[in-house]
């Protein structure tokens, strides 16, 4: 889980060490947009689509829209990096 560090200093005489916060950064939805995937990806929305229709990229049609497990897009773009071209569907 990804952290923010911010560094912040006590006024002069309460104390020379600078405070220390971390905040979680939230993960995001479950469900991501062609645009979404496009942006983890580094390429177009109509590449992310097109990764939908041949079965490379898992994803769910909901009317004119294609929506993307976050989930399924980490998956992809893991194996992405290692030079693997497909990954299974999910049932």
């Amino acid at each position: 889980m990804a952290h923010i560090l911010s560094t912040q200093s006590y006024p002069k005489g309460l104390n020379s060490t600078p405070k220390r916060e971390t905040q979680q950064v939230d993960e995001g939805p479950i469900f991501l947009t062609s645009r979404d995937v496009a942006y983890i990806l580094d390429c177009t929305p109509d590449d992310v689509v097109n990764l939908a229709r041949k079965g490379q990229l898992p994803a769910v049609k909901q009317g004119k829209f294609w929506k993307f497990y976050r989930a399924d897009v980490m998956v992809y773009q893991r194996l992405k990096e290692k030079g693997e071209k497909r990954i299974a569907k999910i049932a």
